[in-house]
């Protein structure tokens, strides 16, 4: 990993880091293409349409990948009434990407099924998801079109959309939608597409399905349509390279996740264990701003900025069920319709915001500031100590220590331990 710069520097501007750890996995065989992070599909080149905020749209030619680290298990999936096991989900993905798996663990699965879903601003991503989710099927044993298949069929819809983005251009989006899914509806009810036709209402499907993926699904929306359908546990953090200049998502079902932000150092780090951003990053400090130079309690600079009194954290919601998309870009955070009414909160001094989607029915989280944990001068959180040439030796010799600890704050009936014991 590339660093940005010293990690004790003053902080200047606001640094994303992404750190995605290869572990071995925790279901499977453990195996080095079983090491996160996972990719299914290998990137391709395609016309890419981003939404502005005016309503209008910008084209790029854009590289397209999808990566994913899952801490927990995936056992089923469903796809539309019907729930199958990951070996079946898997064998179709194959089949559908065209891609072969590119290994037996079921994370590789998630992989898979995220490029299914994320098809925003992409017409060949989004014909292919109104193939797959839009006919109703009972079964996954169905013929597959082939890449060029699906190629010619997105070249259509591409032509259509941009004859009516540039007729409408100004209107809202949901008018641009529904002239797109006119117009294309007109133009391929009279062929068979895909092997799709109006009877039994398919075709209809196939092309709603298509346009409002091509408008609806991003990185947010595609997350939470996967979590939906999905059964196991998940700790989750997804990002793609069309979006990974100012977004990602993290989501946690069954299996926790943890995000720590750092406004005064310009950090933002996350985590599948609460330990890994449990304590501050580094040790106590006054105000930097009003204070003296100091020296780290962990790396010895000197100078300001680098002790973060503003640390605070968030524990997902794992047992209902979260999703968090985290934003450091401008604009809105999302153009998907059913995620425009979302709750979105301003962090990092304005420079990041965090738009929440709950999967419980029951708004159990509370009051969003409520949630936050200060990292800083918390006296229930043990600041990290300090870096030691020789760890292991340091812990050893601090056993007994830790053990009459413990037996003494037992013996203290107003310990937090004693206190969380009632």
């Amino acid at each position: 990993m590339e660093r940005l710069g010293n990690a004790c520097d003053p902080p200047t501007h606001l640094y994303v880091w992404f750190i995605n750890m290869c572990v071995y996995v925790c279901w499977g065989q453990a195996s080095l293409d079983g090491t996160h992070p996972h990719q299914w599909t290998p990137p391709s080149v395609h016309d890419y349409f981003q939404m502005e905020e005016n309503g209008q749209f910008t084209k790029l030619t854009r590289t397209v990948e999808v990566f994913i680290c899952h801490n927990g298990d995936l056992d089923f999936w469903n796809v539309g009434d019907v729930t199958y096991t990951t070996d079946d989900i898997m064998a179709w993905i194959q089949r559908a990407t065209h891609s072969p798996c590119p290994s037996a663990v079921d994370s590789a699965g998630v992989a898979g099924v995220m490029d299914l879903l994320r098809t925003a601003g992409v017409w060949y991503h989004s014909i292919r998801f109104g193939f797959l989710f839009g006919p109703r099927r009972s079964s996954l044993q169905y013929p597959m079109p082939s890449k060029k298949q699906f190629a010619e069929t997105s070249k259509v819809a591409q032509g259509v959309f941009e004859e009516v983005a540039e007729t409408l251009k100004g209107q809202s989006y949901d008018c641009i939608r529904e002239g797109v899914k006119d117009f294309l509806l007109a133009k391929v009810a009279r062929t068979k597409v895909l092997g799709l036709d109006l009877e039994g209402g398919h075709l209809v499907r196939f092309v709603n399905k298509s346009v409002d993926a091509f408008f609806d699904q991003d990185l947010l929306a595609a997350v939470r349509l996967f979590l939906a359908n999905a059964k196991g546990s998940f700790g989750l953090c997804i990002s793609c390279s069309l979006d990974a200049d100012r977004q990602l998502v993290v989501a946690a079902r069954g299996q926790t996740i943890s995000i720590a932000f750092y406004p005064g150092s310009g950090l933002v780090l996350w985590g599948s264990e609460q330990a890994a951003v449990k304590a501050a990053l580094v040790g106590e400090k006054l105000d930097y701003a009003h204070s003296e130079d100091h020296e780290c309690s962990r790396c010895g600079y000197t100078g300001h900025g680098h002790e973060d009194n503003g640390a605070c954290r968030l524990d997902l919601d794992d047992l209902g069920g979260e999703v968090v998309l985290i934003d450091w870009g401008q604009g809105t955070p999302t153009h998907s319709s059913d995620n425009l009414d979302l709750p979105c909160h301003v962090m990092m001094n304005g420079k990041v915001t965090l738009t929440i989607a709950g999967e419980s029915l029951q708004k159990t989280t509370g009051v969003f500031k409520k949630r936050l944990v200060r990292l800083h001068q918390n006296p229930l959180i043990k600041p990290l100590p300090k870096i030691e040439a020789d760890p292991v030796a340091v812990d050893i010799a601090e056993i007994p220590q830790v053990l009459s600890d413990i037996q003494s704050s037992w013996d203290d009936g107003q310990s937090i331990n004693n206190i969380a014991a009632w």
